[in-house]
């Protein structure tokens, strides 16, 4: 069994191949969390955009039927004087 290497010349390349390697590493994981971390923000921005719009659809709906209401009872009425 061999307690310890020898240095040759290959070893200093290698050591500092594992050096960047390992700092290519790191700084994937933290790429990683960061997309992770707006992919958060972007679904929550979705949500909330998909809420408001959803809202909005149900208050324009609202108005469009009592405007149809507000017209029909208009055109009642335009028939009743006609009818005079």
């Amino acid at each position: 069994m061999v307690k310890g290497c020898r240095i040759c010349s290959r070893c200093p390349g290698l050591e500092k191949e594992l050096s960047d390697t390992k700092k290519e590493k790191e700084t994937l994981k933290t790429k990683i969390i960061q997309l992770e971390l707006k992919l958060e923000v972007d679904k929550k921005t979705r949500n909330e955009e998909k809420k408001r719009l959803k809202e909005e659809n149900i208050q324009l709906g609202i108005k469009r039927d009592a405007l149809l209401e507000s017209n029909h009872k208009q055109l009642e009425k335009i028939e009743k004087l006609k009818k005079k």
